[in-house]
């Protein structure tokens, strides 16, 4: 074999095998530190904080305290270098967690289940009042770039819904007093009129942090969280009411 050739032989050996990545960490026999052995072990995968192996009964992942020490050591784990990845995957978590906030947010928000909702006070009621004339803020219609955060945010528009009861503190709200509250939704509300009609009306409620429970389940935690965003969202689309929509 001429020279070049040679070497362009053993260049190609070289690539190949370094595609191919590092061999797998195999053990003969791998014990734990509470003494639980595996056998004809191969590492196939060292996470940050463990090994993932198959053996000869199947395959697990034992975590870094469960390794010993020298085990540890030859899959490259140390206490420094487990600390470091976990700070990393625990500054992940958090940002899942915060896009699935989000996510959850745009959901409730895109579905009308949190709203503006103004009107005057038609019947005071035990736990909450009626709205004559009711319209409320919903929808993501106009989309605008806001000059104070700099992001992008939506107009919305209002909706009339007419005759609605939405739960609350009513020891606070007289007959003919203007209403405004940010309410979720809660479904029909029946009542019976001053003159002993029966009717059954749009329901919500101004209690945010029950409207959280039930529309957003495993966001509990993130009631006050979730609830400034909401806040912050309708005193926005406030600022901005008089912005016409095309």
């Amino acid at each position: 074999m001429k020279p070049g050739a040679y070497l362009m032989f053993c260049l190609s050996l070289l690539i190949q095998a370094m595609a191919a990545g590092p061999p797998d960490l195999i053990f003969d026999q791998l014990t734990t530190r509470e003494g639980k052995t595996y056998s004809k072990v191969t590492v196939k995968k060292i996470n940050g904080d463990s090994l993932s192996i198959i053996h000869e009964s199947g395959a697990t992942t034992i975590r870094f305290e469960d390794l010993k020490e020298d085990d540890a050591k030859k899959a490259g784990l140390t206490p420094e270098s487990v600390k470091k990845s976990r700070e990393v995957m625990a500054a992940k978590e958090v940002e899942k967690r915060a896009a699935e906030l989000k996510s959850a947010l745009i959901k409730v928000t895109i579905d009308h289940q949190f709203l503006r909702i103004q009107g005057k006070v038609l019947q005071v009621l035990d736990g909450g009042v009626l709205l004559s004339n009711a319209e409320t803020w919903e929808g993501l219609y106009t989309w605008f770039d806001d000059p104070i955060s700099g992001s992008r945010n939506y107009l919305a528009t209002l909706k009339p819904i007419g005759t609605c009861y939405v739960a609350c503190d009513s020891k606070r709200y007289v007959d003919g007093q203007s209403f405004t509250a940010i309410v979720g939704t809660n479904g029909t509300q029946s009542y019976t009129s001053v003159i002993g009609a029966k009717n059954t009306v749009s329901a919500y409620t101004a209690d945010l942090s029950a409207a959280i429970k039930s529309k957003l389940p495993g966001h509990e935690s993130d009631a006050d969280q979730i609830i400034k965003r909401i806040n912050s969202t309708y005193a926005l689309e406030k600022m901005v009411r008089e912005i016409p929509v095309p």
